[in-house]
């Protein structure tokens, strides 16, 4: 369950289950091996990422603000929590996906990267999938 503290309307803490497994998603870059992790592009300016990913149900819970002074930007998806860094115009380069249930995360998943043309790279083991 989510559970959030506040000081007055603006969000400090979020608590949640770690998920078993934790992706990365990355924009593997033209005519590279979709297999090399290293080889990726940004996926876009931050705006774009979560306008793109709120099209799979996965969004920031209310409006869109800078998680307690961090830089980094909170999205909630079926069985999925997603962290992209967003500072200023910089694009963003990866975006940290910790599985609360893949059962229900990994079909999401899959169509995104088929759709957005994005990978998923395993934390652990390094594999990329998509």
């Amino acid at each position: 369950m989510l559970s959030r503290e506040r000081a007055g309307s603006v969000p400090i803490a979020y608590n949640w289950p770690v998920g078993k497994r934790q992706m990365i998603l990355v924009n593997p870059a033209p005519n590279s091996n979709r297999r090399d992790p290293s080889a990726t592009i940004p996926l876009g300016p931050w705006p774009a990422v979560i306008d793109q990913l709120a099209n799979f149900n996965t969004a920031p819970e209310g409006p869109v603000a800078d998680d307690a002074g961090t830089g980094m930007r909170t999205l909630f998806g079926p069985g999925m929590v997603v962290q992209i860094r967003a500072v200023g115009k910089e694009p963003v380069v990866q975006a940290l996906v910790d599985l609360s249930d893949e059962e229900i995360a990994w079909p999401v998943l899959s169509k995104i990267c088929k759709q957005l043309g994005w990978a998923m790279v395993d934390v652990n083991s390094g594999r990329m999938f998509g």
